[in-house]
């Protein structure tokens, strides 16, 4: 969301001397927010409204949504908000509870208790109309996502219409890595979208309401106006996405660094300060600095740089090496394709890798672990992803919006 500032001479003085001008800021696009047509709010002004949004659902100028929607007459009964809460402070998993927004007197109704909500009939009731505006992280397992998938579903089962206020994928234009298995599906693995899926709210919302859907609800996506798919989010721009992706950089370094951080002995800069921007493991287990230079030059060839780093981490009381990440071109980076390699680094580096119990279902599949287990070879893991992803992309295209359209990285032998 990148600024342009613009002076405008407004008058001069009879010897041509300006005394006065107007200092504008104009945007390369506007967010769905921002491109609400006047014809549209008059259409719904009278409508019961419920708005899903949360510290993110700011205009450009960091004005909030529900301030700009009832300044417009809406009839906003309700904010539902997501995990985080609708400050984006509640830590990841912990229960969301109901209260007040303290400037408006609107409730504010959880939709999240540690493993998502199931949204009933009775809490549709009070509303006509449901806008979801929530900025994603780009990545499948992030939940904002799956509350998409979960109210967009309830509004179709329960004849409500829904509204997307479209916003853009801070991941870019690539598409990676594998879709949900059937077995799988939970609340961060929801619906059989790559794991980097390279599309907007908006494009994700028609994509689950034609092909996912029994019944599609009455959705309508108020598009971005002027946004490219490979334009870059600009940093001072980038509101937190939660307690742990707190800047554009860790935004970033999740896309592959939100996965290892359910891998031990990995350490991903959380209890540093620098959460999502560093990968580490204990000093002891890999101390020679040429093997982490090994690790920098597999990472450069994925578009990610990185610069050599060791630290004291006192909550885990011992001494970490590694390295610190940077991604300067997110379109350029093949995080997908990193995280395999990394797993790969460390395994034939003799480093015993450990999966959470949620590790499968966030990266949507079981086959990671098979494979790393020597239970399938590598091109039989590769066959099944790049099908998937093919297939995907093929049935999403009716539900592109900008171009270009997102990118397939299929992975290699």
């Amino acid at each position: 969301m990148n600024a342009r500032f613009k002076s405008r001479i407004i008058n001069t003085n009879m010897l041509g001397i300006v005394i006065f001008t107007l200092n504008i800021y104009t945007y390369d696009f506007r967010l769905g927010l921002e491109n609400i047509p006047d014809t549209f709010i008059e259409k719904i002004k009278n409508a019961r409204i419920a708005l899903i949004t949360n510290q993110t659902g700011k205009d450009q100028e960091g004005n909030r949504n529900v301030d700009l929607l009832l300044k417009k007459g809406l009839n906003i009964k309700a904010i539902l908000v997501t995990e985080h809460g609708f400050d984006g402070k509640v830590p990841a998993e912990d229960e969301v509870l109901n209260s007040t927004d303290k400037k408006t007197g609107i409730p504010i109704v959880s939709l999240f208790m540690g493993t998502g909500k199931k949204i009933t009939e009775n809490m549709l009731n009070d509303y006509e109309i449901i806008i979801f505006d929530i900025q994603d992280a780009g990545l499948r397992f992030y939940t904002y996502i799956s509350t998409l998938f979960d109210t967009l579903e309830a509004a179709s089962q329960h004849n409500k219409y829904y509204i997307v206020l479209d916003r853009p994928n801070p991941l870019g234009k690539p598409m990676e890595g594998p879709l949900v298995d059937s077995t799988i599906k939970s609340f961060i693995s929801r619906a059989p979208v790559p794991l980097r899926h390279g599309m907007t709210v908006g494009e994700l919302a028609w994509f689950f309401n034609t092909n996912i859907l029994k019944k599609p609800a009455k959705l309508h996506v108020v598009r971005m106006k002027d946004y490219k798919r490979t334009a870059s989010l600009k940093k001072d721009n980038f509101t937190n996405l939660s307690p742990s992706i707190t800047s554009l950089e860790a935004c970033y370094g999740y896309s592959f660094l939100g996965l290892l951080g359910e891998i031990r002995p990995f350490d991903t800069g959380r209890y540093i300060n620098k959460p999502f921007q560093t990968l580490m493991i204990p000093q002891k287990l890999m101390s020679t600095q040429k093997k982490w230079e090994e690790l920098q030059s597999i990472l450069q060839k994925n578009g990610i740089k990185s610069t050599l780093y060791r630290t004291y981490i006192p909550k885990k009381r011992g001494s970490f090496k590694g390295l610190r990440i940077n991604i300067e071109d997110i379109n350029d980076s093949h995080s997908f394709s990193a995280f395999l390699d990394i797993l790969n680094f460390f395994k034939n580096n003799n480093i015993k890798l450990t999966f959470s119990n949620i590790f499968d279902k966030a990266v949507g599949t079981s086959n990671i672990q098979t494979y790393l287990d020597g239970k399938i070879d590598r091109s039989k893991l590769i066959h099944h992803i790049n099908t998937g992803l093919q297939e995907f992309f093929k049935k999403a295209q009716s539900s592109f919006m900008y171009e270009p359209s997102p990118k397939p990285v299929m992975l290699t032998n």
